[in-house]
């Protein structure tokens, strides 16, 4: 089941935060914009094409479904970024949070 339509055609599923890297640091003229960036809070997220289309500016969005769990895009990212003895959290996603489940399962393995 797709998490969100987009205009009339496109369905998309939330994957994962979307993480900021140096190609995005070299294409903005602002100190440190990575820092900023995780500093403010407010991440997007990276999105898999369930069924693809044309997307226009204005378009709307309609939420389809939610997960049943609690954990947020903002919470992955916060958990991944500064908080890792929170990982735990993570492990409840679906395969949609493949990518999150991967970091939790690194955090709390014994090393």
């Amino acid at each position: 089941m797709p998490d969100r339509r987009i205009g009339r055609d496109v369905e998309v599923q939330v994957t994962a935060p979307r993480i900021p890297c140096k190609v995005f640091s070299n294409l903005l003229d602002i100190p440190d914009p990575v820092a900023r960036f995780l500093s403010a809070g407010r991440p997007g997220a990276d999105l898999r094409a369930l069924t693809p289309g044309h997307i226009e500016a204005g378009d709307r969005v309609e939420v389809l479904e939610r997960p049943a769990h609690d954990v947020t895009v903002a919470d992955v990212l916060r958990i991944h970024t500064r908080d890792q003895h929170e990982a735990d959290r993570l492990l409840v996603l679906d395969d949609r949070g493949e990518r999150a489940r991967a970091w939790a399962q690194e955090y709390t393995t014994p090393r």
